[in-house]
């Protein structure tokens, strides 16, 4: 998480950084993970906050860090992730989230397939990016026996 944060840092050298840090009980089983703090290590005061993870399953660490940014005074709060699973009542979080001014906007890619139905009714907190391009792309240059470096910017 660190690394990612810094490396997006460099993108926006007059951005401010922080980090999310959540600690999760020890003995949370695996589809019910508690959280039991989150906490943000920087000035997130008067910023909007931009949260880059992988993968939203329930939801509730996106949301709890959006809480934490919000009472730290941040007058923003958007997330990217690759994957948006949206399991459990994590739809009703986020609308829940959104209305309560805690969640602007969350990015997520199509690598999990949702109904248009689901996307017409959370079109207001959520958008869907293709990543369809991107694919064809690393397929045709494997299919070439050619570098897939350049195409993921390395």
């Amino acid at each position: 998480g660190a690394k990612r944060a810094k490396h997006y840092h460099g993108l926006f050298p007059d951005s401010g950084l922080a980090i999310g840090d959540k600690t999760k009980n020890s003995d949370y089983a695996v589809l019910e993970k508690k959280i039991e703090k989150i906490e943000i290590v920087g000035d997130v005061q008067r910023r909007i906050v931009i949260s880059v993870d992988d993968l939203i399953a329930s939801g509730g660490s996106m949301v709890n860090l959006a809480e934490t940014a919000k009472e730290k005074g941040a007058i923003g709060f958007y997330c990217a992730v690759a994957h948006g699973l949206f399991v459990g009542n994590a739809e009703e979080k986020f609308t829940k989230s959104y209305e309560d001014g805690l969640v602007d906007r969350v990015l997520c890619t199509d690598s999990v397939h949702h109904t248009g139905e689901f996307l017409e009714r959370n079109k207001l907190w959520l958008t869907e990016i293709s990543i369809a391009g991107l694919l064809a792309k690393t397929i045709k240059a494997l299919h070439d026996d050619e570098p897939i470096s350049e195409i993921y910017g390395n």
